[in-house]
């Protein structure tokens, strides 16, 4: 019996230091950056937590404005294990997030995309000189003053299908797959 205790007792051990040694490397894992690059000034955070509890969750803005007047226009910090970069200016987001949009806006690269063979999808597709070719067509095929080309077409069709549904109301899909 007491060999089972010391078994039982071993095992409760080690999963406990697993647990430790993984909330450890959340904590005082870093995101990784290139080197040089530096994350910006933030308020310190607490193991696991971050700085989840100093947000106010009812109006986080005001705890954001605080924190941007003492740690600059844009500071880190870390919620629970999620790391964020706050920009607290409108001028510094523009200059970021528009005019410099290039460096910083990709979609994720999704492995599976390609094996369900969707990779070619512009919705799906990384940035890049093929992506802006498709999105160049859709934009020319698209617009508003494009589309309305169509309109006639459409019109005949709408009218043909109301024809086509009032000689025959009950064969319906038939009329739907015209």
């Amino acid at each position: 019996m007491s060999d089972y205790l010391t078994l039982a007792g071993g095992l409760e051990a080690l999963l406990a230091a697993f647990a430790i040694s993984v909330a450890l490397k959340t904590y005082f894992a870093k995101p990784k950056l290139p080197h040089g690059v530096q994350l910006p000034p933030g308020p310190p955070s607490l193991p696991l937590l971050g700085n989840a509890l100093a947000v106010d969750v009812s109006e986080p803005w005001v705890t954001y404005k605080e924190w941007g007047s003492q740690y600059g226009n844009m500071f880190y910090t870390r919620l629970f294990s999620q790391d964020n970069i706050i920009i607290n200016s409108e001028e510094v987001a523009r200059n970021l997030l528009e005019n410099r949009s290039h460096k910083y806006s990709d979609r994720p690269e999704i492995a599976t995309n390609e094996l369900l063979g969707v990779d070619y999808t512009t919705v799906f597709m990384r940035y890049n000189s093929r992506w802006r070719l498709q999105r160049k067509i859709l934009q020319q095929s698209f617009r508003r003053h494009v589309a309305s080309d169509f309109e006639p077409m459409q019109t005949g069709k709408a009218h043909e299908l109301l024809l086509n549904l009032l000689e025959d109301p009950l064969d319906y899909p038939k009329h739907l797959e015209a």
